[in-house]
C-alpha cells in the first residue's frame, strides 16, 4: 500500500513538513545517509550559506515522491517515528 493510500492529503503535508525538517537537519549535520559521492564531494566544496540552499534542495528532491512511497519503504526508513504524528495532529485540527 502507498502512503497516498493510507493518508488523507492534509497527513501527507503534514507527514511532509515532520520529514522536511528532519532531511534538512541530518544533511545540515552531515548524518543524511543518502547523499552519494558527488554530493559529498559537492558538500565538502560549500560555504555555509550555500550548504542550507543545498540541504534544501535534496530534501525536496528526497521528498519529491512521498506519496508513492509504500509504507514498507517507510517503515524501513523511519519506523513509525512519524506516521502517529500525521495522524494525531488531524483528528486535533
Amino acid at each position: 500500500m502507498r502512503l497516498k493510500e493510507y493518508l488523507s492529503h492534509e497527513e501527507l503535508q503534514i507527514l511532509d513538513e515532520e520529514l522536511f525538517c528532519v532531511s534538512y537537519h541530518a544533511i545540515l549535520q552531515g548524518k543524511w545517509p543518502y547523499l552519494d559521492e558527488g554530493q559529498i564531494r559537492k558538500w565538502r566544496l560549500l560555504n555555509p550559506a550555500d550548504r542550507q540552499q543545498a540541504a534544501i534542495a535534496w530534501a525536496d528532491d528526497y521528498l519529491a515522491d512521498l506519496p508513492e512511497w509504500t509504507l514498507s519503504t517507510y517503515f524501513a526508513r523511519y519506523g513509525s517515528q512519524y506516521l502517529p504524528k500525521a495522524r494525531v495532529k488531524r483528528i486535533h485540527s
